[in-house]
């Protein structure tokens, strides 16, 4: 049986959304840092230590988020320690060959799931124990798949995998946060669905630039991967803006989302320019880049304004010239091999991606609400 996300029927408080938005950061982590794992392993570079270092915090934030719902007592630690430690122990089982160890990992996995699922249909009176077992299954039989397409070579189809695991994350997410929502306080300010999805849709989308971002970073300065990997990372990260200016069409209307299309484009190239000139050895081209990322987000910022009223340019400089900031750091820790500070500024460049998808979203919400006529005759009168 198909599940779907979690599908708002009326409004929700702004308190309900962002509980919600946390478990899929959370449930994200967990995902892409299993990927991370898996290639680092493959290639023999690390053995993983700063990922799993950055795993051991997921159920504590878990039930730092569960925490603040009044009378709410759960521990995610056996629950998502079990399933990690055993999604972990098949990976290795399969990169070192040993064919019976993973068997025996899958069949103990499956008792993991069932036993995770029987726990967390108890806890809430909103979930169900057969639903749990359905977003549980298939991330084993992802994972499998996408070791195996690695270790092939096969890395437009193990991106394919990667991006479908991804999907079934967000549905883990959404499941985990309606068992608990329901506990939250409603008298609060709603958010309308409209600019909630939104919100969903363009972090989504931010997520996907981030975490393509550290892929193509590693594929070009440490070398993981094939030769053609970074190419094949490439094109996704640069079909992102496209995903981003259908959604600005709708509402600021053609013209405009062709000049965003372009603009975020163009900024792609400059940071890929950083990440390049980095991955060369070539000292004064990398400052060279970095001056140009950092001159565009300012023009970036200022040409925001003009398209938008709503978005504030002091603010998108801050949030351009951040990430930017972030990525020249990132490509130079892994560099210098230096991976925890690595993991370190990569959650950093996560959460400054999620925070440029909120700035567009809301602008874009604001927009919608009042217009950009309404906005000028404001800005005149003011």
């Amino acid at each position: 049986m198909r599940y779907r996300s979690l599908q708002i029927q009326g409004p929700i408080t702004y308190e309900q959304a962002e509980f919600i938005n946390q478990f899929r950061v959370l449930m994200s982590q967990m995902a892409y840092l299993l990927r991370f794992y898996t290639v680092e392993r493959l290639s023999g570079l690390t053995d993983g230590t700063a990922v799993l270092e950055k795993f051991l915090e997921i159920p504590r934030e878990l039930n730092e988020l569960v925490a603040t719902i009044p009378g709410i007592e759960v521990d995610f630690v056996p629950v998502v320690l079990s399933y990690l430690g055993g999604l972990q122990d098949l990976v290795d089982a399969m990169i070192d060959g040993d064919d019976a160890k993973a068997d025996q990992v899958i069949r103990e996995l499956y008792v993991i799931s069932d036993r995770n699922a029987a726990y967390l249909a108890e806890l809430s009176p909103y979930w169900e124990e057969e639903r749990w077992r359905n977003l549980f299954y298939p991330f084993i039989k992802d994972l499998v798949a996408e070791v195996l397409a690695l270790e092939s070579g096969d890395f437009q189809k193990s991106l394919d995998i990667f991006a479908s695991r991804m999907e079934k994350t967000y549905q883990r997410a959404d499941y985990y946060a309606q068992g608990f929502i329901p506990f939250l306080t409603g008298d609060q300010t709603q958010i309308p669905p409209a600019y909630f999805n939104m919100i969903q849709d363009f972090r989504k989308i931010h997520t996907e630039w981030a975490y393509l971002t550290r892929f193509y970073m590693a594929s070009k300065i440490i070398g993981l991967g094939g030769p053609e990997y970074p190419e094949i990372i490439k094109s996704r990260m640069y079909a992102l803006p496209t995903r981003m200016a259908e959604k600005f069409k709708l509402i600021l209307g053609e013209e405009a989302a062709n000049e965003l299309l372009n603009l975020l484009s163009v900024y792609i190239v400059r940071l890929e320019g950083i990440v390049n000139a980095v991955a060369s050895g070539d000292e004064a081209e990398a400052e060279a880049q970095t001056a140009q990322a950092y001159n565009f987000a300012s023009q970036f910022a200022n040409k925001l304004a003009v398209i938008n009223p709503y978005w504030d340019e002091n603010e998108a400089k801050e949030l351009f010239f951040s990430l930017a900031e972030l990525i020249v750091q990132e490509a130079y820790n892994l560099q210098t091999e230096d991976y925890v500070t690595a993991m370190q500024t990569f959650t950093e460049i996560m959460y400054t991606s999620l925070a440029i998808a909120d700035f567009f979203s809301a602008g874009l919400y604001q927009y919608t609400l009042i217009g950009a006529e309404q906005a000028t005759e404001s800005e005149t009168e003011v």
